[in-house]
């Protein structure tokens, strides 16, 4: 028996993809004028349909100048999409944005899960 993937990739899109993410990459740029090479982020995509949810608790990490806060995610879309590890990854929830980072990806015949993280200060908003 075939597996309709076309079909179940279509279900997806319009059941349960209801966020919106935007990538930027740390890309290569080198000045014209001077020579010098630096890294600066940069979309590499726009206004791509995900779903963004919960994955792990919450971890707290002591050093000795602040408290910070991991939260982990996951973040699933098509698989024919191609995020990288360390890019960064802004998803609209539910009218809020999540500033996170990509990690590991894994790739299934009908979706891709990537293992996210959104890092900051206890005390920041």
């Amino acid at each position: 028996m075939k597996i309709p993937v076309a079909r179940l990739k279509k279900a997806l899109l319009d059941v349960m993809y209801k966020d919106v993410a935007t990538v930027y990459r740390s890309v290569e740029v080198t000045e014209e004028e001077t020579g010098a090479t630096d890294y600066k982020f940069q979309v590499v995509i726009e206004d791509l349909p995900c779903k963004l949810s919960q994955y792990k608790d919450i971890r707290a990490d002591q050093d000795d100048r602040a408290q910070g806060i991991s939260l982990d995610f996951r973040l699933t879309c098509d698989p024919e999409i191609v995020i990288e590890e360390n890019d960064v990854v802004d998803v609209v929830h539910e009218g809020e944005t999540f500033k996170l980072v990509a990690g590991t990806s894994f790739n299934y015949v009908t979706h891709k899960e990537i293992s996210m993280r959104r890092q900051r200060e206890a005390m920041q908003r």
